[in-house]
């Protein structure tokens, strides 16, 4: 198959074309679909049919339906009308078998039914949508489902069942080698789409499928298939390796390389776009034409999809890059994974608000002079003790026992390997379960002693291992404003560069613009 110029590739597999909105998909489905004498069914298309089909000849019905394919082609931005020709054709090769079944009959012959793509067209709607039926008896479309009494015209089908009309008509009436489809997932639910499409590449077994889809729910669901990404202008990017890792991550990746036009750099963080601190701040700072930032929700997702970038070729050409909270994380733990991700040196990304050149700074924004904000801060760091109650302080510890005996369990598990001896098996793996803990004992009073006496330590320690929100709340007090509003000052101050937000933060994360020699960032941890 031809994807560019003088670039091939050889493939049985299902073709699916991905890119960011803007980067010229359906113009390259047109040039896909021109280079390799293939049929396009594009985007923006009529799927409505009318209550009385053209009775036209075998012959007027195809050059019609060629005029309406190529008009679209070379007009890809305007719907597609072709939908009555392709079923007065549909109708018209339908009738002609049944002519000639009559003929041969009356001969005295006993001809077999042909299936007409018609009657494959019914069984497959009819597959796809059960309990229901659909006729096209004299030339009227008509619709009768055990959901209710009578019939109707299939124009009043909901848009799922029309659309799959008509992309099933579309498929089954080609005879290509390869047929492009432009967002084939429009007016599905998620697993009716793939279901769909399931059942038409099963229909037509010898046809390679290309894809142009902005659904990477629906791009996984293909069976071991091959990406195509594009950006304008560039020969496409073939990644072949989605199939190997896990589908939420490969998601998560496409989405990364499917983003944005010009990202040079991919930054994967904790938290959601809509109501998280974390992505408004990492927002703010990574305002950067080439640096494209995307939320996965937990620690975890951000670990995975990192390690999975560094496994694959999904995404090329670029620099990924995860960042995730010191949170309740051991020493051992943050020590193993700071070579793949970056780890904030703070509890949680809204800590940032709560160091002192950034409290005297947002405190002087809001109308403070420069001595009543330092004061402010100090009378802030004062009060730690008092604003980590007990229950903060119990829990902090619990959590932070939690993840070191669950590091280290999970470290322990890695290394177990079967054997042919059972008794030795029992002993390995039982033992190394208990030695997990060690001294569960003496490592929690370790533990807790680190975090009740974390106040006789600098205050940026304090920051570092309990959580930031109780002492954000008091922060926002003094203020008389809401955290959200402290955050919101925040991502202002950044995004028009003010030097001494800057340069605090600059202390705490990654560079803020995408540098082409930048290379790996160490974790500020180290």
């Amino acid at each position: 198959m031809k994807i560019w110029d003088n670039a091939t590739i050889q493939r049985d597999k299902t073709v699916i074309v991905i890119g960011p909105n803007g980067s010229g998909k359906t113009k390259y489905g047109i040039r896909l679909s021109q280079m390799n004498n293939a049929d396009h069914i594009g985007a923006l298309r009529n799927i409505a049919l009318q209550e009385n089909l053209p009775t036209w000849t075998v012959r007027q019905a195809e050059t019609a339906v060629k005029n309406q394919l190529n008009s679209q082609k070379s007009s890809y931005w305007e719907i597609s009308n072709e939908i009555d020709a392709l079923f007065a054709k549909l109708m018209a090769d339908d009738s002609a078998s049944a002519v000639r079944y009559r003929n041969s009959r009356a001969l005295g012959n006993q001809p077999d039914i042909e299936t007409t793509r018609i009657m494959e067209l019914q069984r497959l709607w009819e597959r796809i949508f059960p309990r229901r039926h659909i006729s096209f008896e004299g030339y009227a479309p008509r619709v009768s489902s055990e959901y209710m009494v009578g019939e109707y015209a299939a124009r009043y089908m909901s848009d799922g069942e029309r659309v799959a009309l008509y992309l099933a008509a579309r498929v089954l009436d080609s005879t290509a080698e390869y047929i492009i489809v432009d967002e084939p997932e429009v007016h599905f639910h998620s697993k009716l789409a793939a279901a769909f499409w399931d059942y038409l590449e099963e229909q037509r077994p010898k046809m390679k499928f290309v894809y142009i889809t902005h659904d990477l729910e629906f791009a996984l669901s293909r069976n071991n298939p091959v990406f195509l990404m594009v950006k304008p202008n560039e020969t496409p990017v073939v990644v072949e390796k989605a199939s190997d890792i896990p589908k939420s991550t490969a998601m998560d990746l496409l989405a990364g390389a499917s983003l944005s036009i010009f990202a040079r750099r991919i930054v994967f963080c904790e938290g959601t776009a809509t109501g998280s601190y974390d992505f408004a701040i990492l927002s703010a700072w990574f305002d950067d034409r080439l640096t494209a930032l995307i939320p996965l929700s937990s620690c975890k997702n951000v670990v995975e999809a990192v390690l999975a970038y560094k496994r694959t070729d999904i995404i090329q050409n670029v620099e990924v890059l995860g960042i995730i909270d010191q949170d309740y994380r051991s020493v051992q733990a943050v020590d193993a994974v700071k070579n793949d991700v970056f780890v904030l040196p703070l509890h949680e990304v809204e800590s940032m608000l709560l160091i002192e050149s950034v409290v005297v700074r947002l405190s002087v924004e809001l109308g403070r002079n420069v001595s009543d904000a330092q004061l402010l801060f100090k009378e802030l760091s004062d009060q730690t003790k008092t604003v980590y109650s007990k229950d903060i302080l119990n829990k902090t510890a619990s959590e932070r026992f939690k993840k070191e005996i669950e590091f280290s369990l999970n470290y322990k598990l890695r290394g177990l390997k079967a054997s042919v001896d059972s008794a030795t098996q029992k002993e390995t793996h039982v033992q190394a379960v208990s030695s997990a803990g060690g001294d569960a004992s003496a490592l929690y009073d370790q533990i807790y002693s680190e975090v009740t006496e974390v106040f006789e330590k600098p205050y940026l320690d304090i920051l570092k291992i309990l959580p930031g929100k109780p002492l954000l709340a008091a922060l926002s007090k003094k203020l008389g404003v809401e955290a959200p509003v402290l955050v919101g000052l925040l991502c202002k101050l950044v995004k028009v560069s003010d030097p001494e937000i800057i340069a605090s933060m600059s202390q705490l994360l990654p560079n803020r613009v995408f540098r082409e020699t930048a290379g790996p960032q160490p974790s500020a941890t180290a």
